[in-house]
């Protein structure tokens, strides 16, 4: 099986040739900096730390590997990003009624950044405590959390010049 880390590594070896830099030139504009990637890289995973502090003191069941690190792209101006996200799915979860919910929600972390009114509290197992099966009734009102821009903020308080960190307006 080839992983994402194994083409990774092909890419960057390919990019570090004569050839691949003269194409990455050709396309993007910019000279490619393997040492300033890799720095680049560096400020990605502690991106990734800052998020899941923030995320996990506020939603308990998100776990570090619930974050991914994207690969770094370049845009046609010669700016370098990478996207630091959720994996797939891992933001779901089931209802405590699924007769009632079947679809569950999908986004754990937009609800708790935003905040909810329910009309009525509902009673239902929630699978995910240790004493499982255990009956709990639903939280009724939750105020918006800004943990997400706390994170987008401490680390732009230690990226400097470098990076620079930007919360999706889903988020906001």
């Amino acid at each position: 099986m080839i992983t994402p880390e194994y083409i990774m590594q092909q890419l960057r070896v390919w990019a570090s040739t004569k050839q691949g830099k003269a194409v990455i030139k050709e396309k993007y504009g910019i000279d490619y900096d393997e040492k300033g990637n890799k720095v680049l890289e560096k400020y990605a995973q502690m991106m990734k730390e800052i998020l899941y502090k923030h995320t996990h003191e506020v939603i308990k069941s998100i776990n570090m590997e619930d974050i991914e690190v994207g690969v770094l792209t370049t845009a046609q101006d010669g700016s370098l990003s990478i996207k630091i996200s959720f994996k797939e799915g891992s933001l779901h979860r089931e209802s405590l009624r699924p007769d009632l919910y079947p679809d569950g929600l999908d986004n754990i972390v937009l609800l708790f950044a935003h905040g909810y009114n329910a009309r009525n509290p509902v009673m239902g197992q929630w699978k995910n405590s240790r004493s499982y099966p255990h009956i709990i009734r639903s939280v009724q009102r939750r105020e918006p959390n800004n943990f997400l821009q706390e994170a987008v903020e401490e680390f732009n308080s230690k990226g400097s010049s470098i990076a620079k960190a930007v919360l999706e307006d889903t988020y906001k």
